[in-house]
């Protein structure tokens, strides 16, 4: 005779962390060279609206993680971005799925990686960001 399971208890639909799915521009730039902090961040005033994590100590850094929301009255980021190009050893950029509760973002994986060479720029003229898609210049 089969053991009767008891009922689970279940967390009613309003007590559910609700999610919402959204895309943040993220940039991870690699510089050439070591950078003094300071200089770093003059060339990333484009880029204001944009959370920094710096890569390196206190003093100088040689790179950049940029995490964040496009805002319609920030400068392209492309544009941006075009301006220092031949200052970066390599970059990523790309619109990043999260999703997002009242309490956390989580990060979902890249669905697809696009390589340019960044030496030539091909590709970056025509670039449109896909969402998901990350794109990567390197040398």
């Amino acid at each position: 005779m089969p053991s009767e399971i008891p009922d689970q208890p279940s967390t009613p639909p309003s007590t559910l962390p609700s999610y919402h799915k959204g895309y943040h521009l993220d940039l991870y730039l690699r510089f050439r060279h070591e950078l003094l902090l300071e200089v770093a961040r003059q060339w990333m005033q484009d880029f204001a609206t944009l959370e920094p994590s710096w890569y390196g100590d206190l003093a100088k850094v040689r790179g950049v993680r940029l995490v964040g929301a496009i805002l319609p009255d920030v400068a392209d980021p492309l544009e941006s971005l075009k301006k220092i190009l031949s200052q970066l050893k390599n970059c990523e950029l790309g619109l990043r799925p999260y999703l997002k509760s009242s309490t956390s973002t989580e990060y979902l994986p890249w669905t697809r990686n696009r390589v340019f060479g960044k030496s030539k720029l091909e590709g970056f003229e025509t670039l449109a960001l896909e969402p998901g898609v990350r794109y990567i210049f390197e040398d």
